[in-house]
């Protein structure tokens, strides 16, 4: 969760960066052209050292990509802004006509979610997933989409084989012929698989209202009791 906000952060302030940079852009007459010129060449050096890939977005094409972008998507800068890369060979089919109507949403004025995650294609076929802060603006009468990204596969890679790890588990739980079931501190049941109802004559609704004490036979509840005490504090026990 740590790296989630981190990515949070530091996409809200270049998001806030490429914003006064747009909003400077208006603000420029012909009388500080040398302003200009000095301004545009910091802040283009900031902005394609920067460690969060960023792009601009005309029309059709990629306008501006920084080295980080370039890199991310294993693209030279000059084949991402040639216009010869179009969009639908970057973005994958079932995205990409999402990214198509979040553009023109924006284009008529419509505000729409402005963080977003997709696959691309890096140009050695690969998949990649990212995370997108997008803002769009307009500039000497020009449309363009700005925005910020982060390579999260690694990311969705370990929550994906987090989703198939407790997929097996279910699996195992719901149709092991063995009773499968788990207690709070206190002793109370909080999960029971079928089998544990075949095998304890309690429905799971029963189960989960009562403690295991409930179905141990009394002479052998304070072996069970010890084997708990020590099962909440990490310790390995096992009993017939």
């Amino acid at each position: 969760m740590k790296n989630l906000n981190e990515n949070d952060d530091r996409l809200m302030k270049d998001e806030k960066m490429l914003n006064e940079f747009i909003t400077n852009l208006k603000n420029i007459n012909e009388s500080n052209q040398s302003e200009l010129s000095i301004y545009k060449s910091i802040v283009h050096q900031l902005i394609d050292q920067s460690p969060v890939g960023i792009y601009i977005l005309g029309e059709e094409s990629y306008t501006f990509v920084n080295s980080q972008y370039s890199m991310m998507l294993g693209y030279s800068k000059e084949e991402l802004t040639s216009g010869n890369v179009k969009l639908n060979q970057i973005f994958h089919s079932d995205d990409f006509s999402e990214i198509q109507r979040n553009i023109q949403r924006r284009k008529n004025g419509e505000k729409t979610t402005g963080k977003y995650r997709v696959r691309k294609f890096k140009k050695d076929g690969s998949l990649i997933y990212i995370e997108i802060y997008a803002t769009a603006a307009e500039v000497c009468g020009e449309f363009m989409m700005v925005g910020t990204v982060f390579d999260i596969t690694e990311q969705v890679d370990a929550e994906m084989k987090l989703q198939e790890s407790n997929e097996r588990y279910e699996s195992l739980f719901l149709n092991s012929p063995d009773a499968i079931f788990s207690f709070d501190d206190a002793g109370k049941f909080i999960e029971a698989n079928p089998a544990s109802e075949s095998i304890t004559g309690y429905t799971n609704e029963e189960l989960l209202n009562m403690s295991f004490d409930k179905i141990i036979e009394p002479k052998d509840l304070p072996d069970a009791v010890a084997h708990f005490e020590k099962a909440k504090n990490g310790v390995s026990t096992s009993a017939d």
